[in-house]
């Protein structure tokens, strides 16, 4: 069942600038479509939107084809997975599970059936008795996607639902959540700030920043292809250098690249470079090119971040496998003979 966004806007009182506006996407039958981007940046207001527990002040929201924008929470038959569980308290695994059932009229034979064939889902067999105070974090997340499906919802909604979650079980949770949509199918939109759950578990993102929509595509279309300079410096955390377009090449701290098309000599010109695609090698084996000085050098298990500093004061942040750097011999303090693998570059006035 796909859901299509059509030019949504959405204000709230007391707001300098929309939450959300002239938001449009559509989110494809059966895919997962991460909302991503800062806090902050409209997504949460979009979901509810979509839920209809915000009414937006203009656009329309199409669950199947069907403009659903003006129909009640209650008739859009979408599930919801809130960041902090939203659990009842005082029911047990079962009870919560079975909520939305109970309240439909559903028999209790079929509702039970139901509970039994969602517990088996999300892996919590022999939990039904217990509450969600008896339950640990991830497993308290697991009883709230079981009560959003229990309806069997054409679309589940997911807010940040791992955000209250340790990394370790984040990591369990997202792996867990790639086999359930696997075995369910059912069309998802997943609000995160995060890039690598973002990228990881999605079909499909949408990157928003203010309230506006900066890029719709693939995961590898908003990391490879960035569409503006907000998506180049969000996706991958990049290196930003700034400097002009000299006969036909950006020079940028040192470094010349090749120039955006069509952009005249005496162009500004950013570019947006990830720490994984500089490339550094030591300077007497490389003595021609642009050198640079390793400032700080910290190992984060088998990552080394190291920053360096360029002639023209720039820094840039590098990442590279421990067992590479090993492999060069280099240190804090050394100089270094500094390449770039790739860069996306922009005219700085089409920055956006």
């Amino acid at each position: 069942m796909s859901v299509t966004v059509e030019h949504l806007t959405k204000r709230f009182a007391g707001g300098s600038h929309p939450a959300a506006e002239d938001v449009s996407f559509h989110a494809p039958a059966g895919a997962v479509t991460a909302l991503l981007g800062p806090s902050g940046s409209g997504k949460t207001t979009v979901l509810r939107a979509i839920a209809g527990l915000e009414e937006a002040d203009a656009g329309r929201v199409r669950i199947g084809g069907e403009d659903c924008t003006r129909v009640p929470p209650q008739r859009r038959e979408v599930g919801f997975v809130f960041q902090g569980y939203a659990l009842f308290e005082h029911l047990t695994v079962r009870g919560n599970v079975g909520f939305g059932l109970r309240v439909r009229g559903v028999a209790r034979k079929e509702r039970d059936a139901r509970v039994d064939e969602l517990l088996e889902l999300v892996q919590l067999q022999g939990y039904g008795e217990r509450y969600p105070s008896q339950l640990s974090g991830g497993q308290r997340q697991r009883v709230a996607f079981a009560r959003a499906l229990a309806t069997r919802p054409r679309v589940l909604l997911l807010d940040e639902p791992f955000a209250a979650l340790d990394t370790r079980v984040r990591v369990e949770l997202r792996a867990w959540l790639r086999e359930l949509h696997e075995r369910t199918h059912v069309t998802t939109l997943l609000v995160t700030h995060d890039q690598e759950e973002a990228l990881e578990l999605s079909q499909q993102v949408v990157v928003m920043h203010e309230g506006r929509v900066r890029q719709v595509g693939t995961p590898l279309d908003v990391y490879d292809r960035p569409a503006t300079p907000f998506v180049a410096s969000f996706i991958g955390n990049a290196n930003v250098l700034r400097g002009r377009v000299e006969g036909g090449r950006a020079a940028l701290g040192g470094l010349s690249l090749e120039a955006p098309g069509g952009a005249p000599d005496g162009a500004r010109v950013h570019a947006f470079v990830r720490p994984h695609e500089v490339r550094i090698a030591r300077a007497v084996e490389e003595p021609a090119g642009v050198h640079a000085v390793i400032a700080a050098l910290t190992r984060v298990g088998d990552l080394v971040k190291l920053s360096l500093q360029l002639a023209s004061r720039d820094t840039l942040m590098v990442h590279m496998a421990h067992t590479e750097l090993e492999a060069l011999g280099l240190s804090q303090g050394e100089r270094v003979s500094v390449g770039i693998r790739n860069a996306r570059l922009f005219v700085e006035e089409h920055a956006g």
